[in-house]
């Protein structure tokens, strides 16, 4: 059974995103970006999944929209065709952005090198590339393309501390408060420690096992 009103049910990017300041990430991002544009540099956000990658691109594009104009696609097995499509003329002040990079892991060797090296190859013509995937395929990417490797800056999102966690969850249990408090109340202090330490610091992972919690918490109470 579900407890009404449980604050932990919704984590897609919109609300999500409200509660989760990496403002150091979107920083770190932002620089290595407009640092890339003066080309040969290829940027990898790398990070697990439910880690916040898409919503803190999404705070990088606001940042940089005044500043560059972003084409952005996810990767797909017209990824090929995608890059090709992409403008010829030498551009700086183009970021291309690939979600789900990691994707890439379901091609056969040599593709997967035609795609590295395509992207590569428009990199060399002025085309900055921003790509999303996980630190497992980063490490096999490197493996088996060096020149990928060699013009690659990776940025990382680092698990959440126990204190950022508690403010996440305090920040979720205040949308349904009438008025705002600092109280992880119904959970506990060993509660949260234990959800934090289960999470191994994942932000969706967090708000998973909230939601699980919460429903046992406030099913028993009704």
């Amino acid at each position: 059974m579900v407890a009404p009103d449980n604050p932990f049910l919704i984590i897609v990017p919109d609300e999500y995103g409200k509660l989760i300041d990496r403002e150091e990430v979107i920083i770190d991002l932002e620089k290595k970006t407009m640092n890339a544009l003066d080309g040969g540099t290829l940027i990898l956000f790398s990070a697990g999944y439910g880690m916040g990658k898409s919503i803190i691109k999404e705070k990088l594009k606001k940042k940089l929209k005044r500043k560059v104009k972003v084409i952005e696609f996810n990767f797909t097995n017209f990824i090929a065709d995608d890059i090709r499509n992409l403008p010829f003329e030498k551009k700086k002040d183009i970021l291309v952005i690939i979600e789900r990079f990691d994707l890439i892991e379901g091609m056969s060797k040599n593709n997967k090198n035609k795609i590295l090296n395509l992207i590569i190859e428009r990199n060399n013509k002025g085309l900055t590339f921003l790509l999303l995937c996980t630190p497992d395929v980063v490490k096999k990417l490197f493996d088996l393309n060096d020149n990928f490797e060699k013009r690659s800056e990776i940025v990382t999102v680092s698990e959440m501390t126990f204190e950022e966690a508690r403010q996440m969850v305090v920040s979720r249990l205040n949308t349904m408060r009438k008025a705002k408090s600092g109280s992880i109340e119904p959970f506990t202090e060993f509660e949260m420690t234990e959800i934090w330490k289960k999470s191994k610091g994942n932000p969706r992972m967090i708000l998973l096992l909230c939601a699980s919690l919460y429903d046992r918490k406030m099913v028993r109470a009704l």
